[in-house]
C-alpha cells in the first residue's frame, strides 16, 4: 500500500481507536509526572494498577477495529500486519532495556 492511499473508514470506529490511544498517551504522561512527585516505587504500583485487564481489552478491541478497517481496503492486510509484527525493530516493542 502506498503512503497516499485513501482508506474509507466509519467515523465511530476511528473515534473509538483514537480514544484508546489518547487514554494511553495522556495516562503515561501523567504517570511520568506522578513518578517525579511520588517516586519510582509508587509509580511502579500505579502503572501496574493502570494496565489492568479492562485496558488490555480496550487496546485489543481498538487493534481489531483497525485491522477490520484495513482489511476492508486490502483483504491481504492481516498477513502484512502479522509479518510486520515479527519485525521488532520496526514496531519498537518494549524489551526491558532503557
Amino acid at each position: 500500500m502506498s503512503d497516499d492511499t485513501v482508506i474509507q473508514a466509519d467515523r465511530e470506529s476511528l473515534v473509538e481507536v483514537w480514544k484508546v490511544l489518547e487514554n494511553v498517551t495522556v495516562s503515561l504522561d501523567r504517570l511520568g509526572t506522578y513518578r517525579r512527585i511520588h517516586g519510582e516505587a509508587a509509580a511502579q504500583d500505579a502503572i501496574l494498577e493502570y494496565f489492568d485487564p479492562s485496558l488490555f481489552q480496550q487496546i485489543t478491541q481498538a487493534r481489531g477495529l483497525l485491522v477490520t478497517i484495513l482489511e476492508k481496503h486490502d483483504p491481504g492486510m492481516l498477513d502484512q500486519l502479522e509479518q510486520l509484527s515479527t519485525n521488532e525493530a520496526a514496531i519498537g516493542y518494549w524489551d526491558g532495556r532503557k
